[in-house]
């Protein structure tokens, strides 16, 4: 007697389960190497997916990595226009500046031009003024020398009429 541990040697049991125990040992081995075929593929889709998946990655990466640099290019793009931008605009108002305070110094110039045309002008008709006036007041002075001296004759002419006739009477008295 056998115990249920111990397993019947296949030689020793009877013929159908010596052909039961083969057939059944090749179902196992067809499943087994059903199982294998199929894990093999499995494992081999697996790493087809896995591989179209990292190639999947890959190009999205790529393509993340192609559209960072396409922004961050165009990003770069637009700062160095914007920086042409402001250094065109600045050496504009620059310029503008420069030609203002040119304006401003040519104005300026001209006022100050005009200033001590305008002194001179006057200084001119001052001195003029001055010297008509001086004039006239010499004229007068003249004038009034004149008449002095022509009051003087008088005065003169007078006084020797006057001793003439006291000179007369006098002698017209004696």
């Amino acid at each position: 007697p056998l115990s249920n541990s111990q397993e019947v040697p296949i030689l020793s049991a009877p013929r159908w389960e010596r052909r039961w125990a083969k057939t059944e040992a090749k179902r196992i081995k067809k499943k087994e190497s059903k199982f294998k075929k199929v894990e093999a593929f499995r494992r081999e889709s697996t790493s087809l997916e896995q591989r179209e998946r990292q190639r999947r990655a890959d190009e999205a990466m790529k393509r993340t990595k192609e559209q960072q640099e396409s922004r961050s290019i165009k990003e770069q793009l637009k700062a160095d226009r914007r920086l042409a931008a402001q250094a065109v605009e600045t050496a504009m108002r620059t310029a503008e500046a420069e030609r203002k305070v040119k304006i401003d110094e040519e104005r300026l110039r001209v006022k100050q031009k005009r200033a001590e045309k305008r002194r001179a002008d006057l200084l001119a008709k001052r001195l003029e003024l001055e010297a008509e006036r001086r004039h006239k007041a010499l004229s007068r002075l003249d004038a009034a020398q004149a008449a002095v001296s022509a009051a003087l004759a008088l005065s003169v002419a007078a006084n020797t009429a006057h001793s003439t006739l006291l000179a007369a009477l006098d002698a017209v008295a004696e």
